[in-house]
């Protein structure tokens, strides 16, 4: 049997697994052919012939109990494995209740097909989505065996200065057959999968790295250091893990622990607000910034402003685009500016895509602001040649 970590490759005649084997994975038949016998006293009986877009082995995955039947390939046959890894994070993950009618009901189907096969035939929609999802998941992990991802900066602009204040990290995957991937394609799939510690610890290290090298660079004189927003998922606020990973990338790469803002939003804010309370001040108490990214976009805004140890509001978009035209626009930014400076926070405007939006934050007291108008997200090199000038921006002259 030809396999690697995620795949199978089984020849004509070749044993996937024996009766009573341990059941520690399950495989989806890509192309081929397996049969699937079991003896039943001097009987041996064949229960099924499984083809491709089937699943095999999938109740002794979710029970782990020992194999019931034996699979054997008729012709070559590729196959995908799935593994109790790939499965830990969606189990554990459940609703207690549901985990616990999950066995109930293994348990019953295990009796009552005591003598048949347990495929699951995979058809249609199910067939395509549960492939496709199982693949991108397995290519991501390789991706990242292969060094394949790489951050971006866009830049934060001062809007006093109108110089750059800082940059937010921005994940993109180098993928050998589709070239420079956005995170919107892929991050859903990390964000299911146990790939989201490691990517996100990854981050960390390679974003506190990147701010040290580019406040290493000359800037225009009176600057401020620069500040690197860093993302957090859910998972690793929950995780419990993170401050001592944000300690450990701090200590590694020697970078002043104020120029890092963590950044998170509000809908996972709200998902467990004691865990992300202790782990967001866990990070404050290392010197880090809080950042509550997309604000205005959540359920309960402005409940939970005083609970959390909160540095900066980023403003969402969808307030910046209108303010031109939509007088409610502009009072509501100036009221949630009233809200965040009485508290001691500041605020980034997100979305920015003219010269007029600038302005016009500008005379709002808004001191930052993030969108096209100033940069897309750029690769380190290019971050350090806008951080270096006194005005990358020609209309920025008109209002320094």
């Amino acid at each position: 049997m030809a396999e690697d970590k995620y795949r199978r490759f089984l020849q004509a005649g070749e044993v996937l697994f024996h009766e009573g084997d341990p059941g520690d994975c399950a495989f989806v038949i890509e192309s081929g052919q397996l049969e699937v016998v079991r003896d039943v006293g001097a009987e041996h009986k064949v229960l099924a012939l499984l083809g491709p877009g089937e699943m095999i082995g999938e109740m002794a995955l979710l029970d782990r109990l020992p194999r019931s039947a034996t699979a054997t390939a008729r012709q070559s046959t590729r196959l995908r494995p799935l593994t109790a890894e790939h499965l830990k994070d969606k189990l554990d993950g459940t609703d207690p209740l549901l985990r616990l009618l999950l066995k109930v009901v293994l348990q019953r189907y295990r009796v009552a097909t005591e003598s048949h096969g347990s495929a699951v035939d995979l058809t249609g929609s199910d067939r395509a989505s549960v492939l496709e999802r199982l693949r991108l998941e397995q290519e991501l992990e390789e991706a990242f065996e292969r060094r394949e991802f790489s951050l971006y900066f866009q830049p934060i602009v001062d809007l006093e200065t109108y110089r750059v204040a800082g940059f937010e990290a921005l994940i993109r995957w180098n993928s050998r057959t589709q070239g420079l991937v956005l995170p919107g394609a892929f991050m859903p799939a990390v964000e299911g999968s146990q790939l989201i510690y490691d990517l996100g610890r990854w981050i960390l290290e390679e974003g506190c790295a990147a701010i040290q090298r580019l406040n290493a660079l000359p800037r225009p004189k009176g600057s401020k250091p620069l500040f690197m927003g860093l993302n957090l998922s859910g998972k690793q606020l929950e995780s419990g893990r993170v401050a001592d990973e944000l300690r450990e990338a701090i200590r590694a790469s020697g970078v002043e622990p104020h120029t890092l803002k963590l950044e998170i939003t509000e809908s996972l804010l709200m998902t467990n607000l004691e865990r992300a309370v202790g782990a967001l001040q866990d990070c404050r108490d290392l010197g880090c910034q809080i950042a509550i990214d997309d604000f205005g976009t959540g359920y309960s805004s402005l409940s939970y402003l005083h609970r959390f140890p909160i540095d900066t509001l980023k403003v969402d978009r969808s307030f910046i685009t209108p303010m031109l035209t939509d007088k409610s626009s502009r009072k509501i930014l100036n009221a949630v500016g009233g809200l965040a400076h009485a508290l001691g926070m500041n605020l980034v405007a997100e979305g920015v895509e003219l010269p007029e939006h600038a302005a016009a934050l500008a005379a709002l007291d808004v001191e930052y602001a993030q969108g096209f108008v100033f940069s897309r997200a750029v690769n380190e090199q290019q971050a350090g040649a806008l951080a270096s000038a006194d005005w990358p921006w020609t209309f920025a002259r008109h209002h320094a």
